[in-house]
């Protein structure tokens, strides 16, 4: 494939504007610690609406992660409910809203009740494109954002994560719960830090202190590493083939 394929990064051939990721801190309430420990050492949490288990640590990362952005989902009476534990990650969200004063904010969430728990703080009509987004819908919405008129669009990084362009209006993108994911995470971020963007693109990441979120955050930045070395590595033996 060396004779017929070349991999270069966008920023190498482009004239891209500066990426600056800010991260906004939150403190849990002590109560929600208490749930939040439960569940990382014992994989069990008491809640007054019904107890919270994970079958194992990965569940248990899920629910930790879920618990540090508000709410968690948990079985109750057979069925799936969802208990808001606190609104810290949502007030800080409102605040970023309001001091953006109408700029336009892409806000990327993790799970299906933080979409319905935004919109409610938020307090207006905000579009969504998501899993369920039809192709003529999201066509719709992307022309709304760019031209402007929504002052924040949500959006989930597997449905928003590649082939769209969104550079035209927004420059400000927020992170209420970061994904593991490193490719959608970076692709995520390039529908706006792309060809044809002129502004410097501000990523705001809500990350709650002392949780999973500062260890998704750090793992985030050795998987971008491990891949700028990898593609070095690559570029480096080709040269020397």
């Amino acid at each position: 494939l060396s004779k017929v394929a070349l991999a270069m990064r966008a920023i190498e051939h482009l004239d891209l504007p500066a990426l600056i990721e800010l991260p906004i801190y939150v403190q849990l309430p002590k109560k929600v610690r208490v749930v939040y420990r439960a569940l990382e050492e014992e994989l069990f949490a008491e809640l007054s609406s019904g107890d919270v288990t994970a079958a194992n640590a990965a569940v248990a990362s899920g629910k930790c992660r879920q618990v540090a952005g508000g709410a968690v989902y948990h079985e109750a009476l057979g069925k799936r409910t969802v208990t808001q534990l606190h609104t810290e990650k949502l007030e800080a969200l409102v605040d970023l809203v309001e001091e953006l004063q109408g700029s336009p904010l892409l806000v990327f969430y993790e799970f299906e009740h933080e979409l319905d728990r935004i919109r409610d703080a938020l307090g207006f009509d905000v579009q969504a494109l998501c899993g369920d987004t039809t192709p003529s819908a999201s066509q719709k919405i992307v022309g709304l954002w760019n031209a402007g008129e929504l002052p924040v669009l949500l959006a989930h990084p597997q449905a928003a994560g590649h082939g769209l362009n969104l550079q035209a209006a927004g420059h400000h993108i927020c992170w209420f719960t970061l994904t593991w994911n490193f490719e959608l995470y970076d692709q995520a971020i390039r529908r706006v830090w792309r060809q044809g963007q002129k502004r410097p693109v501000f990523v705001h990441r809500i990350l709650a202190r002392d949780t999973i979120d500062e260890v998704v955050a750090g793992a985030l930045v050795s998987k971008e590493r491990l891949q700028t070395a990898l593609l070095k590595a690559l570029r480096s033996s080709k040269k020397h083939a």
